[in-house]
């Protein structure tokens, strides 16, 4: 397995022990390494998966949405580490927010693949 450093790290990944079924997404446009990274716009999403359904994504709505903190970025041993917080909405499907998940104090241990 190859690795590279990319200039965007967008990392899906699925920590157990925050949804029991569900992934959470990133992008951190200007990825320069280890540092926090604020949490815009469309930056990042809350998907749920249904009974056998895909449930829509709360996704971040604002420019202070939350962040994003890269502790290790470390490519010889393939693996990035971090924490972040940020809050996600769900459109009502006319425009408007509906529903709001605030999340806080997650981490991660990933692989980093190319």
């Amino acid at each position: 397995m190859g690795r590279v450093a990319h200039p965007c790290l967008s990392t899906p990944f699925h920590p157990k022990t925050l949804l029991a079924k569900g992934r959470i997404t990133f992008e951190l446009p200007g990825f320069q390494g280890p540092g926090t990274y604020p949490i815009g716009k469309g930056q990042a999403a809350l998907t749920q998966f249904g009974f056998d359904t895909l449930s829509p994504p709360f996704v971040t709505v604002s420019d202070s949405s939350g962040h994003v903190t890269i502790e290790s970025f470390d490519l010889e041993n393939g693996r990035v580490t971090g924490h972040f917080g940020f809050t996600v909405h769900m459109d009502d499907g006319n425009g408007g927010l509906e529903f709001q998940k605030e999340l806080e104090n997650g981490s991660f241990d990933l692989p980093i693949f190319e």
